[in-house]
């Protein structure tokens, strides 16, 4: 029998690895956690006061303001791993430098690439972590944030779960950020919801991704050797 593997990520990132799973021999079951929304900034800052663009999530440069972007595209863009890199050579951008998929390896090619002293913009969501400006202003380099999307979570009614769960249990579930994890532990509060998972093995980005989630679950969950996409898919392999 198949095995089902829910699929947090919204789209449009939700495609890419339910693709892959079809093609690994899954059944993917789509169940977005969140939903993307773009936000309008009243004010938008001067691109000549930038040496860089940081970007953390190929939704900032799907929903950033488009006219805006395009003043910005002279700038060498830090991404935080190859996802969001091939987001900003698609959005037009000819420098760009990715990362290992980590925060942490953010900082570091930031520090590497900009010179103290400098300023950079970070292009993020409403809903984000202080990691990026924290880590890099201690050591001279000044981080600027701008809230150009936003990612609230989305609410399932109890029939609609009950549907879902009428089309057989959940084997596996893919965990690709904190905050999807969080939701998901959120969402296993509802009774019919955790009884369709309470068997499922968690495969998880990192460990702060784990960290989210509850602790009865622990010996259901994997981490992923790399926070990427990639790695998270490679739990699966033996998975079947």
């Amino acid at each position: 029998m198949t095995r089902r593997i829910l699929v947090t990520r919204p789209e449009p990132g939700a495609g890419a690895p339910a693709d892959r799973l079809v093609a690994m021999g899954f059944e993917p079951v789509l169940l977005p956690l969140t939903r993307i929304e773009p936000v309008n900034p009243s004010e938008l800052p001067d691109p000549a006061r930038y040496a860089a663009v940081a970007v953390t999530s190929a939704n900032a440069l799907r929903y950033a303001p488009a006219e805006f972007l395009a003043r910005l595209k002279h700038l060498a863009v830090l991404a935080v791993g190859d996802r969001t890199a091939a987001a900003a050579r698609h959005a037009g951008f000819a420098t760009v430098h990715s990362a290992g998929g980590a925060i942490g390896e953010l900082m570091a090619l930031v520090a590497d690439i900009v010179p103290s002293g400098e300023r950079i913009l970070h292009l993020t969501g409403v809903e984000k972590t202080p990691g990026l400006a924290l880590g890099l202003e201690p050591g001279g380099v000044a981080v600027d944030q701008l809230e150009v999307y936003r990612a609230p979570g989305v609410s399932y009614p109890t029939d609609f779960l009950e549907s879902l769960g009428r089309e057989g249990a959940i084997d596996g579930a893919l965990v690709l950020s904190p905050r999807a994890g969080a939701l998901l532990a959120d969402l296993a509060r509802q009774p019919v919801f955790c009884e369709m998972i309470e068997n499922a093995a968690i495969f998880c980005i990192s460990r702060n991704a784990a960290a989210s989630l509850p602790g009865e679950w622990s010996e259901r969950i994997s981490i992923s050797s790399a926070p990427t996409e990639d790695a998270v898919l490679a739990l699966l392999s033996a998975f079947h």
